[in-house]
């Protein structure tokens, strides 16, 4: 379904999500990035491809989206475990 419904935030979320849960990180990138791309605010997609990112061993670029949180999170909550995971990356 991916190549019929890729780029329809929703799905790719979901998408993403289940890749995740499926211990497949590197194929939740690639969906968490055209929902980011369409809704860049979405704080639980760029939580995710941060988690993402690390598991699939980029810690750079994850630590680029933590501390984006950290800084620009739309909540309180968000932010703090954004800063919880960058404390985790050390």
């Amino acid at each position: 379904l991916e190549r019929v419904r890729g780029g329809d935030p929703e799905f790719d979320y979901l998408l993403a999500l289940a890749a995740l849960q499926a211990g497949r990180p590197a194929a939740a990138l690639a969906p968490l990035r055209r929902v980011l791309e369409v809704e860049p605010r979405f704080d639980g997609a760029r939580m995710e491809l941060a988690r993402a990112l690390a598991a699939s061993g980029d810690t750079a670029a994850a630590r680029r989206e933590y501390e984006w949180l950290a800084r620009q999170g739309g909540s309180g909550p968000g932010r703090q475990a954004a800063g919880r995971a960058l404390a985790a990356l050390d």
